[in-house]
């Protein structure tokens, strides 16, 4: 075992530091609420689930337990399990009370991408591209184009095989070029 190797880790260990919360959420707040977003119902979900997470975090740096490493991919991780846990919580309500609830929710749900006036028909079809996708799709194609990452980070965040990841990506992918061949965008 090289010496040189474990010193360097230790340094790397040592030197992190807990970040300036304010500037750290405010550069890492778009990508993920859009996560969030593939993995809720609705925009309030996505939002409160990213704040708990994002609160999960906190009290975990501060506590100690939290000891360096990739920040964005802890928030994802809890992300992940906060809409499971949201998810079979409102199944089990809605299950009791109907689906009236969930369809005057969804109707006025905000869009999920920001663009130029000459793009919102693009961006409109590409969401609804994305949630029409079976579950467990939509965050797979978000993690990889959107937040741009691997196929072996995608699997550590969604604790899924990156082969399962890849799947998942591509057929997503033939998924929503179907859609698109079935009715094209204008």
């Amino acid at each position: 075992m090289n010496r040189s190797s474990n010193t360097a880790g230790e340094n790397a260990e040592a030197e992190w530091s807990v970040p300036d919360w304010d500037s750290w959420i405010e550069e890492n707040t778009a990508e993920l609420l859009l996560f969030a977003r593939a993995r809720t119902r609705n925009e309030a979900d996505a939002r409160d689930v990213l704040q708990k997470a994002l609160v999960q975090l906190v009290h975990c740096v501060e506590s100690g337990r939290f000891k360096g490493g990739v920040m964005k991919s802890w928030v994802k991780q809890a992300i992940c399990n906060l809409s499971k846990d949201l998810g079979r919580r409102e199944d089990s309500l809605l299950s009791r009370q109907g689906r009236a609830l969930a369809d005057a929710e969804t109707e006025a749900e905000p869009p999920w991408f920001s663009s130029p006036d000459d793009q919102k028909y693009l961006a409109g079809r590409v969401q609804e591209l994305l949630k029409s996708l079976p579950a467990g799709f939509a965050e797979v194609v978000v993690l990889k184009i959107w937040d741009e990452n691997t196929f072996q980070e995608i699997g550590e965040i969604l604790r899924i095989n990156p082969n399962t990841a890849a799947s998942r990506y591509r057929y997503a992918l033939k998924y929503m070029w179907d859609a698109l061949q079935r009715s094209p965008i204008e």
